[in-house]
């Protein structure tokens, strides 16, 4: 039961999952809390998220430790 979201709330919760799924691909390449043998290369996430970040050419050279990169999903 209950009233079904409406389309703008669907597409908000699903942006939020998706960063978050990115998120921990970005902390998953601290090298300091992973060590070299686990932690994934930052090329690795590059390639993952090709084509769904948001503003791609305007990441600065280290994004991978900037807040808020985020992907960019048009409802």
């Amino acid at each position: 039961g209950g009233v079904p979201p409406t389309a703008n709330e669907v597409h908000n919760r699903w942006v939020k999952t998706i960063n978050g799924r990115l998120e921990i691909d970005i902390n998953l390449t601290n090298r300091l809390k992973y060590g070299k043998q686990h932690a994934i290369t930052p090329s690795l996430v590059l390639d993952t998220w090709r084509g769904t970040l948001h503003r791609k050419g305007e990441l600065p050279e280290d994004w991978l430790r900037e807040p808020g990169v985020l992907v960019g999903i048009v409802p």
